[in-house]
């Protein structure tokens, strides 16, 4: 769980490096097979849909469809680490990498942010309220950008636009 958090809501990347290949037994080669056979099996995703090269998400190998993203997360609501999971995530407004994000709607997102240079990503959940649970799965995964703060001003606006469509329901 610590790390987990510290992967997840701190973006520490080495921890998640270390977690994938210890999971492959200490090779990059044999970790990636590991997560891709692991994540295409269990949430059925498409083939193509998902490319690991690292477990850090550093490397400008990995790829990933938005579609395959949000089919993990969406799954992931129904299993039984979901808690830890959604625990383990940056708030918007509260904590991690989210804390001087969104402060409007503090709270009310549980995500993970990417960022290598010309990319920007944001991958989680929308909250029926703060601490709540889990109403929409998203992920906003932008390259050839160029300003990383646009990106990120991007992103919050798109966000904030769901939750208030959402909460008009």
């Amino acid at each position: 769980a610590t790390v987990l958090k510290e992967s997840l809501q701190h973006s520490f990347n080495l921890a998640a490096e270390c977690v994938v290949l210890n999971a492959g037994g200490g090779t990059f080669a044999a970790s990636a097979k590991a997560m891709t056979t692991t994540l295409t099996t269990t949430f059925k995703l498409k083939p193509g849909a998902l490319t690991v090269a690292d477990g850090s998400g550093l490397s400008r190998e990995n790829a990933v469809t938005p579609e395959a993203m949000t089919t993990v997360l969406s799954g992931a609501t129904t299993r039984c680490y979901w808690e830890l999971l959604c625990g383990a995530m940056a708030k918007s407004g509260e904590s991690g990498t989210l804390k001087k994000r969104m402060t409007d709607i503090a709270g009310r997102i549980v995500a993970k942010t990417g960022y290598i240079n010309g990319v920007s990503c944001l991958s989680g959940y929308l909250l029926d309220k703060p601490g709540g649970k889990p109403i929409y799965s998203f992920s906003i995964l932008t390259r050839d950008i160029r300003s990383g703060a646009d990106a990120k001003k991007f992103q919050d606006s798109l966000c904030r636009q769901l939750l208030t469509h959402l909460d008009a329901k």
